[in-house]
C-alpha cells in the first residue's frame, strides 16, 4: 500500500514523494523499545546529529529536533532518523544542492517493527535529475535477507549502527518484496517502492 509521506519541503524543484508503510494489526503489536529496534537512538546526540536550520521538521511530520540522529549520506542526499511524540519514528531526508528539497515518512513504531520505513523522493532542475529510494529497517532485519545485495548504492557512506538502505532507484523496478520470520514468530513485511509511475 503506498501512503503519502507527512512531509515536504522544496525549494525551487519539482519533488515527488513516495513512501510505503503497511498497517499492523493491532493484537500482533509487538512490545519492542524503539532503542532496540533503533540503537542510534539510544546514543547521545552529536553536533553531526543535527539537520541544517532549513530541514523543517515541524512541517516534516513534528519530528523533536532532539531526537534527530544522523544516518549517512550518498552522492544525491542526507539521512537522519528522528521520532515524533512518543509513537512515531521518522526518517528524513536532504537532496543534496542548494534547492532546499527534503522529504520525510513516519510509522507508528508498531508499523516500523513489522513493515520498516521506504521513501522515494526524487527532484528535477534545470534538466538535472536526483532521486533517491531509501529504507529504515529494525535493527535485527538484515538487508542481505531481503534481497538487497545487487540494488544498494555503492557510493553510500553511513554508520555501521544505521540500519539504513539506499538503493539505485532505476534497476529496483523487478524487486520483490520478501518476508523474514522472526524467532519470536512475527514476521517483517518488506515491499520495496513501486518505481512505476515516477
Amino acid at each position: 500500500m503506498r501512503v503519502p509521506a507527512l512531509g515536504v519541503t522544496a525549494g525551487v524543484a519539482a519533488l515527488n514523494v513516495i513512501s510505503t508503510a503497511l498497517p499492523a494489526l493491532a493484537q500482533d503489536a509487538p512490545r519492542v523499545e524503539v532503542e532496540r529496534m533503533l540503537p542510534i537512538l539510544a546514543l547521545p546526540q552529536s553536533v553531526q546529529d543535527r539537520v541544517p536550520e532549513d530541514v523543517d521538521l515541524g512541517h516534516l511530520g513534528n519530528v523533536s529536533r532532539e531526537s534527530v540522529r544522523f544516518l549517512g549520506e550518498d552522492d544525491i542526499a542526507d539521512y537522519w532518523v528522528g521520532r515524533s511524540g512518543n509513537t512515531q519514528v521518522c526518517l528524513i531526508v536532504k537532496i543534496s544542492g542548494g534547492n532546499g528539497v527534503s522529504a520525510s515518512a513516519c510509522a507508528s513504531l508498531t508499523d516500523f517493527y513489522r513493515t520498516g520505513l521506504g521513501l522515494g523522493a526524487g527532484e528535477s532542475v534545470n534538466g538535472s535529475e536526483g532521486s533517491i529510494e531509501a529504507y529504515l529497517l529494525p535493527a535485527d532485519i538484515d538487508p542481505i535477507d531481503l534481497g538487497a545485495a545487487r540494488h544498494m548504492k555503492q557510493a553510500w557512506q553511513g554508520r555501521p549502527d544505521a540500519h539504513l538502505l539506499t538503493v539505485r532507484p532505476r534497476v529496483v523496478s523487478n524487486w520483490k518484496g520478501s518476508e523474514v520470520e522472526r524467532d519470536n514468530g512475527i514476521s517483517f513485511r518488506f515491499t520495496p517502492i513501486s518505481s512505476k509511475g515516477r
